[in-house]
């Protein structure tokens, strides 16, 4: 959503290997720039660009094709916005809100939840 944004979070994951930040030009073609299956996505201060329904799952959509079936979705907003905004995404890709902590800070109040499959799948290990 922000250049600025994804400048700052490359330069502050790039040395973590198993981090990978995804910016908007290469959002689109998330299935081909990606070896296998994420199990977790981060969405920080994103949701409230996108206005409604239609506009959440069309946004989200690109993740369906690259989340584990186990995938956990970490989600960050302001408190007014997560109540508003959370649930509505973990909708979209199919996942409940399973865990959500509100944090009261002085500047501002925000709100950390994760969100995962409704029903837990099986292992696939013997």
């Amino acid at each position: 959503v922000s250049t600025v944004a994804v400048r700052i979070a490359t330069q502050r994951t790039r040395d973590l290997s198993n981090v990978r930040v995804i910016g908007p030009e290469e959002y689109g073609e998330l299935p081909e720039s990606l070896h296998g299956r994420v199990d977790c996505i981060v969405l920080a201060e994103v949701l409230y660009y996108l206005v409604g329904e239609r506009a959440i799952h069309d946004a989200l959509a690109p993740l369906l094709r690259i989340a584990s079936e186990d995938c956990r979705v970490i989600m960050l907003h302001g408190s007014a916005d997560a109540d508003r905004l959370h649930d509505r995404a973990a909708r979209a890709l199919g996942l409940r809100v399973a865990h959500a902590r509100s944090i009261d800070d002085p500047e501002r109040p925000f709100t950390l939840a994760v969100a995962q499959p409704s029903v837990r799948t099986p292992s696939r290990c013997p």
